[in-house]
């Protein structure tokens, strides 16, 4: 949900370029990320530390195949957002 959420905002509020991509072939390029990153994760984590270690990647996922495609005006906008979104994660 929260990465639904981060796209949409994404969309909103980042400039209109041509190149920017918000559909579900990027969000699946991010899942798809997001998972090889997250099997080869350490195994044997508490719930806790496994949640918020899944909001790290997805936050890794995210700035891997969003931020190099991105005006380096709305950089500064997008880890504002992506901050604000992911809350709890570390990065």
């Amino acid at each position: 949900q929260k990465l639904v959420l981060a796209f949409s905002k994404l969309q909103q509020l980042l400039s209109k370029q041509r190149h920017y991509d918000w559909g579900l072939r990027a969000l699946k390029a991010v899942l798809r990320t997001a998972c090889k990153m997250l099997r080869s994760a350490a195994q044997g984590e508490d719930a806790r530390s496994k949640i918020n270690t899944e909001s790290s990647i997805i936050v890794r996922a995210l700035e891997m195949n969003i931020l190099p495609k991105l005006s380096k005006n709305d950089v500064p906008l997008f880890s504002a957002l992506i901050s604000d979104v992911f809350v709890k994660a570390d990065f």
